[in-house]
């Protein structure tokens, strides 16, 4: 017996349709684009993409600073900033001021990014 597709009706496609144009119209966002493929325009799937990219950075950044000789300043801002320490609070802790933090920060990211 072959089954009936009933997705390539044109009662089924009018139909589709109309229930998209219903959920455009309520402010519905699916996490789905009409091609099946996760849509960036979701904030759950952004985020989550967003988590992981933060992820992936942080723990790239670990390695680089296990296999880069780094000057020992550099060394604990890198070290706080890749365990998600804020830029402030690493100021704070170590003395130095925030633009010599963000400097060191912006000097190696810029390095660790070219060699990845």
């Amino acid at each position: 017996m072959v089954m009936n597709q009933f997705w390539k009706t044109k009662t089924f496609s009018e139909l589709a349709k109309e229930w998209a144009k219903k959920l455009a119209d309520s402010g519905f966002l699916d996490v789905e684009d009409p091609k099946g493929n996760l849509s960036t325009k979701n904030s759950r799937t952004s985020a989550f993409a967003t988590k992981e990219c933060t992820e992936e950075f942080y723990s790239s950044l670990q390695q680089y600073l296990n296999t880069s000789e780094i000057n020992e300043r550099d060394r604990t801002i890198l070290e706080l900033y890749s365990s998600g320490t804020y830029i402030k609070h690493i100021s704070e802790k170590s003395g130095w001021s925030g633009t010599t933090v963000k400097n060191v920060i912006r000097k190696h990211k810029n390095i660790f990014l070219k060699k990845n």
